[in-house]
């Protein structure tokens, strides 16, 4: 398979089948703050495969600021429609004569942590860095329904 195959599977699974499966839950901070690293994911993927290096190495090039930002927008938007998809698909499959969104504060830190989020990721992939985002996303996501309640 392909690692675009990969990624439409990734964005189908958290856009539509996790919304879907859990709900009115889908809107609670725990399960959307997650949403925010996924930027990072995108945005390594569209900087680009670079040698892997140590993150204190110099590098062998300086960065071109331009591709940095670019490949942070661009997993900053992926993770925003991916976003979007899980909230419609919530509404769809949950409507009740009215948006269910979650609070706006929530909605807030979720979108505005995507960006600086992503520009870190990519600011380390230029160094050479990968980071273990996919891992540390399923552990939290796991860890959390593990936690207990209250």
């Amino acid at each position: 398979m392909g690692s675009l195959t990969w990624y439409l599977l990734l964005a189908g699974l958290l856009g539509f089948y996790l919304p879907w499966r859990l709900g009115f839950e889908f809107l609670d901070a725990a399960v959307l703050l997650p949403y925010a690293c996924l930027s990072s994911l995108f945005a390594t993927r569209a900087y680009g495969p670079e040698p892997a290096r140590r993150l204190l190495d110099p590098p062998a090039a300086p960065a071109d600021r331009r591709k940095v930002v670019a490949a942070a927008a661009a997993g900053w938007g992926a993770a925003l429609l991916i976003l979007a998809a899980g909230l419609l698909t919530v509404n769809v499959a949950s409507w009740h004569g009215r948006p269910l969104v979650p609070p706006l504060g929530v909605l807030l830190s979720v979108v505005g942590l995507s960006l600086p989020v992503a520009l870190v990721s990519v600011a380390a992939a230029a160094r050479g860095a990968r980071l273990p985002v996919l891992p540390a996303l399923l552990v939290y996501f796991l860890g959390t329904r593990l936690l207990p309640g209250e």
